[in-house]
């Protein structure tokens, strides 16, 4: 163990020696910032500094760089406190922080591009006794209440063949995240999207990466996806983060037109994505393996309504399958609205929305009717205190979003949240992260009524949007569903995050 602190010590000292070595001096002229991991280098910006760090007009540290070359470090540091439900044995009040940092650099040799990128996790002072909630998950994982590691993110080779690029190797995966806009609230809609199968789950200290080739080609308008690949643990899991998830592959097909191809204002997506899990806990809960493939399509669109701009997100997904022994047949979407008045102070934006992912109402016929969820990220769609995924859910909810300075984020979301089944669970997780267990866990409810939540969240940039400040409160109070379980069914979540980015 102490030989693995002072490996997980090293590497941020060898980063600051690094640092230490660069030229200091004041800043000459202005240059871009360097960008970030998986943007490919202009020509005309080839040679320029790894690393920067800049103080108002003083340049403090500098990397050289070389052509080609780019640098980049991210750190992370979070705060959580619980008030969890609390059953006759269990009090479910504690708290904990985790610090990650990540440092990586990637390398564009003609045609080729190679990036690598390491991560230490470092999680502090769980509570042995944590009931449910997060707490619970890393103890579970790991069985330690300060678990820390570290590991390689991303390592990988990718060729770029004409527009057509093949990368082979550890990296990252967002099932919709393939696109960037220059409409900073159009992002924002169309990436509601983003990670509802297949996410890189980074809200737990460990994040997730995965192993295989990915294919990407964009032309006139148009990109196309194709992905193969075997998941990693993570998340949660932190000891062995990295470590393969050797029976659980993930590959599928992805086709998006951007906004401004066929429609002005819209964009409209495609995807087909097959999960195959293999796992021995898997095959102990269904009988045999889970197989299932779900195909769908997602459209986004935002333009000017009267005085403000309205915009429209749709989502939906069907599903089929074997889920051991009996059949999967299932299906998913998603309806949201929302209007902006974006010369008003503030910019108030008032969002309305309906999830509605099927559920098994009846346990002992041929098929099973749990719309499974993948591997995704489900922390910022249905409740930040992470009570449910998109399976059996009926999730009717409001955001509003507040923009005081350019700088500064409010964000309020009010969810009603119900089963669509009477007779079948409440399900929670975002997929596999561990060997020890199938990635998802249910509460046996006899009530649809799940109850209703409130997150409230603050967020503050730098300018150059390198540093950030977030702070979140969450409120679930449980309705007839939770109240049979538990002596107090309400949990509150408070949470205060840091980060920097360079």
């Amino acid at each position: 163990m102490i030989a693995k602190q002072v490996e997980l010590a090293a590497l941020p000292c060898v980063t600051v020696a690094l640092l230490a070595g660069a030229s200091v001096a004041p800043r000459a002229a202005a240059q871009a910032t360097p960008p970030p991991a998986g943007n490919p280098v202009a020509a005309a910006d080839a040679v320029k500094p790894l690393f920067r760090l800049d103080l108002g007009d003083t340049t403090l540290l500098e990397v050289p760089g070389w052509e080609g070359a780019r640098f980049w470090i991210e750190g992370r540091w979070r705060s959580e406190y619980w008030a969890h439900f609390d059953t006759p044995a269990t009090d479910g009040r504690y708290d904990f922080s985790h610090f990650r940092f990540r440092q990586g650099m990637a390398q564009t040799v003609g045609p080729a591009e190679f990036g690598f990128e390491w991560q230490s996790t470092n999680v502090f002072g769980v509570d042995p006794d944590a009931p449910v909630g997060p707490g619970k998950a890393y103890l579970d994982a790991n069985g330690s209440r300060s678990p820390q590691n570290l590991t390689i993110r991303q390592l990988y080779a990718e060729l770029d063949a004409g527009g057509t690029k093949l990368r082979g190797g550890r990296q990252l995966l967002e099932d919709g995240g393939a696109v960037k806009y220059d409409d900073g609230a159009f992002q924002w809609v169309r990436d509601r999207g983003n990670g509802r199968l297949i996410g890189n789950l980074e809200w737990p200290g460990g994040g997730r990466s995965y192993d295989g080739l990915s294919l990407r080609r964009e032309e006139g308008g148009w990109i196309a996806r194709a992905i193969a690949f075997e998941v990693n643990q993570g998340a949660f899991e932190v000891d062995d983060g990295g470590d393969s998830l050797e029976n659980l592959h993930v590959g599928g097909i992805e086709l998006i037109n951007r906004r401004g191809g066929l429609l002005a204002d819209a964009e409209l997506r495609g995807f087909a994505y097959v999960f195959r899990d293999d796992r021995a806990v898997t095959r102990t809960k269904f009988g045999d393996d889970l197989f299932t493939t779900t195909a769908g399509g997602q459209f986004a669109a935002r333009r000017p309504v009267g005085g403000g701009v309205g915009d429209l997100f749709l989502w939906g997904a069907v599903q089929r399958g074997d889920a051991g022994t009996r059949a999967q047949r299932a299906g998913a979407w998603i309806a949201e609205t929302g209007y902006r008045l974006e010369d008003v102070a503030w910019k108030p934006w008032l969002r309305l929305g309906h999830t509605r992912a099927q559920g098994d109402s009846e346990a002992a016929d041929g098929e099973v009717n749990d719309f499974f969820n993948g591997t995704p990220t489900n922390h910022p769609y249905y409740g930040f205190v992470d009570l449910f995924a998109l399976s059996n859910l009926r999730n009717t909810y409001v955001d509003l979003i507040l923009d005081p300075h350019p700088q500064l984020r409010f964000m309020a979301s009010a969810h009603l949240l119900a089963g669509n089944h009477d007779d079948s669970r409440a399900t929670f997780g975002s997929g596999a992260f561990t060997e020890k267990s199938f990635g998802y866990g249910t509460f046996a409810t006899t009530s649809r009524n799940f109850g209703k939540e409130l997150d409230l969240t603050l967020r503050a940039t730098t300018a150059d949007k390198r540093h950030y400040l977030l702070l979140g409160w969450s409120w679930f109070r449980g309705g007839t569903a939770f109240e049979r379980l538990f002596d107090d069914a309400n949990a509150t979540f408070g949470y205060l995050e840091a980060g920097f980015r360079f």
